[in-house]
């Protein structure tokens, strides 16, 4: 119906929508209604985090490399094995996204067309190194300072906020 108007009008329309939560434990917790989730769950697809589909990242990298050249008015980028390497061992906490993000710092910063590890580790958020063979400490490690942080913030608040004794 049209704002003002008596007249029901007829459509068709459709949701697509993502998540990266765990709906199931959601709608558990009674932080998703159970209702809405059913009728908008007619097709469930699960991709996992890229980081578990290791033989995708070459291609998805080969893929945004080219589109970026096109776009860009570049020459394509490439990697060389020890780089290739690299990409399949870090642990893209940003998924596809981020992946494509870094090809496209790549191929507009860097002038060399052959990407090497030295290259590429300059351009991922959290380098993959001998000691962290993957970045899931990375992300641990600034998870629990920003917990830190919050409760110490909370135990702050907390103390000023307190009535103080009357003497």
């Amino acid at each position: 119906m049209r704002v003002g108007s008596s007249k029901t009008l007829k459509t068709q329309v459709r949701v697509v929508a993502a998540t990266n939560a765990n709906m199931q434990e959601r709608i558990e917790n009674g932080r998703f209604r159970d209702d809405l989730f059913y009728r908008l769950n007619t097709i469930s697809i699960f991709l996992p985090p890229l980081r578990d589909r290791q033989s995708d990242i070459q291609l998805l990298f080969d893929k945004f490399a080219l589109d970026i050249a096109e776009e860009s008015r570049v020459p394509v980028i490439k990697l060389d094995n020890e780089a290739s390497e690299l990409l399949k061992k870090y642990y893209w906490p940003g998924n596809i996204r981020q992946l494509k993000h870094v090809v496209q710092n790549l191929s507009i910063v860097e002038t060399e067309r052959l990407i090497t590890a030295d290259i590429l580790q300059k351009h991922l958020i959290c380098p993959v190194s001998p000691i962290y063979a993957i970045c899931p400490l990375c992300h641990i490690v600034r998870r629990s300072v920003h917990r830190l942080v919050r409760c110490y913030l909370f135990s702050v608040y907390t103390s000023i906020r307190r009535p103080q004794p009357s003497t």
